[in-house]
């Protein structure tokens, strides 16, 4: 009775065996790697019809017929990728292996990611820095005299000396002769091809008959003594100097210390409105952040941008005598120090004022 159960047993499993045989085949895909050499991060001038061109190298276990490549941008004015939908892949420049691509963009830090893709979905990607900046964003700018006595603005740059700037892009100069030339890098105002608010970097320009704010991306006008305030100047009264804080704008004219918001604290039109306090000059200084203090030309005192400081005068000294001729500053080892040289109108002698200020 042993044997015969044995092999009934053994009959049973192997008919089990014929009823589940698998004559199927596992489906397999082979993928080779993609790898890109590292790409250089870069810079270029934008709106000169300069061309960036870049040739990755690409190694892969495909043939050429079975890779796509992309190139993408963000940052800027784009969306950063991680902040919308697409990823990297929303605002695509070209769909070549090698770059071509005309740069007119505002000056600032792009990114570019290149990605490489086979037929079967396996990608890789590959990213580079793009700086931008314009013809009029580098370089340091010089005011002058003309030879007929007007007001011009040279840039001087590594590629060499641009001469009259203001004849080049506005077909003049200012009339008069110069009075002051001061950069603000964070001035709202209004653009007013589109009537919206916008920022940047603007150059002051004054003369003694009139004034112009420049934006640097492309010497466009965007300010002028009809706009610059919300009530108008008094007759004469030019702009001399500005200069900004961590949070505003201050301008100082030959009458009066203005001040207004810059744009680090959002949208603005950065108009001035009424003046702090009145009497000024071109000597204006920002001391450790946010002390503002210039020489008032008409109180011929240093004073603070709200109040008049405490100092005194060496004996045989009259301040209705002094006149400041040069200010400046330096900063060392955590303390700025702004400086005001004076000279005695009568007697020829000079002073040497002193203004420090803890900046750490």
């Amino acid at each position: 009775m042993k044997k015969i159960g044995i092999a009934i047993l053994l009959f049973t499993v192997l008919g089990m065996t014929a009823c589940f045989e698998d004559d199927s085949t596992l489906g397999t895909v082979e993928v080779g790697d993609i790898e890109i050499a590292a790409l250089r991060d870069t810079s270029i001038v934008s709106y000169n019809g300069n061309v960036l061109h870049v040739e990755p190298v690409v190694t892969a276990g495909y043939s050429e017929e079975e890779m796509n490549y992309a190139w993408y941008i963000h940052g800027g004015q784009f969306d950063e990728d991680g902040d919308v939908p697409g990823g990297y892949r929303t605002n695509c420049i070209s769909e070549e292996k090698v770059l071509d691509y005309e740069v007119n963009l505002p000056s600032g830090v792009y990114t570019l990611t290149f990605e490489a893709m086979a037929d079967n979905g396996y990608a890789k990607t590959t990213r580079m820095s793009l700086t931008v900046s314009t013809p009029f964003s580098q370089g340091f700018y010089l005011l002058k005299e003309t030879a007929d006595g007007n007001t011009e603005v040279d840039l001087l740059t590594q590629d060499g000396l641009r001469s009259d700037l203001l004849t080049e892009m506005q077909g003049v100069p200012l009339d008069g002769k110069p009075l002051g030339m001061s950069i603000v890098y964070a001035s709202g105002y209004i653009n007013e091809d589109n009537q919206q608010l916008e920022s940047g970097n603007v150059l002051h320009v004054s003369s003694e008959d009139d004034y112009r704010g420049f934006r640097t991306e492309d010497m466009g006008e965007v300010f002028n003594l009809s706009n610059l305030a919300y009530t108008p100047f008094e007759a004469g009264e030019m702009p001399l100097n500005m200069l900004e804080s961590i949070t505003s704008i201050y301008m100082a004219t030959d009458k009066g210390v203005y001040t207004t918001d810059n744009a680090y604290m959002g949208a603005t039109s950065s108009k001035f409105g009424l003046p702090l306090m009145e009497g000024g000059s071109k000597h204006i200084l920002k001391v450790a952040n946010n002390f503002i203090v210039f020489w008032n030309e008409q109180e011929h005192c240093l004073a603070e941008a709200s109040s008049e400081l405490s100092w005194e005068l060496p004996a045989g000294y009259e301040a209705e005598n002094l006149n400041c001729i040069a200010s400046g500053f330096n900063a060392y080892n955590g303390v700025e120090t702004g400086w005001f040289l004076l000279e005695d109108g009568t007697t020829g002698g000079r002073l040497l004022a002193f203004v420090t200020g803890d900046y750490n």
